[in-house]
């Protein structure tokens, strides 16, 4: 072997993580751009139709560059998505941006419907 594990890991490996808990989007500092967010629709135990509150439990302490490529930028590259055509789309139906301020602050009602373990009661941002 010529590279570190950690080498073949950058080079090789992306991890999708459904339903990421608040404390797992720190992930980012470990191993960089190499996660990507889902929702693990329609799963009962995903996020939807609590996905705009799942994010923002989740991603609230994280940088909102880095919060956009683990919720789509890493997908984009890797899947290799024509983000222009898809940048009406995203405008309609995407989160917003912290940036834009046009965010409503983070889920303070879990949802008792939902079996998705971001919204256990206790974790940042509950």
């Amino acid at each position: 072997m010529t590279m570190s594990p950690t080498e073949y890991f950058h080079r090789n490996f992306y991890i999708c993580a459904s339903f990421m808990l608040p404390v797992d989007a720190g992930v980012h500092k470990t191993i960089g751009d190499r996660v990507m967010w889902g929702a693990d629709y329609p799963h009962s135990e995903g996020t939807f139709p609590w996905s705009r509150e799942a994010l923002r439990a989740t991603f609230s302490a994280v940088p909102p560059e880095t919060t956009a490529r683990m919720i789509g930028g890493t997908a984009a590259e890797v899947y290799k998505f024509d983000v222009d055509k898809l940048a009406p789309i995203a405008t309609r139906i995407g989160p917003r941006s912290k940036k834009s301020g046009r965010r409503s602050s983070i889920c303070r009602k879990v949802p008792e419907e939902s079996r998705c373990a971001v919204f256990i009661p206790g974790y940042p941002g509950f």
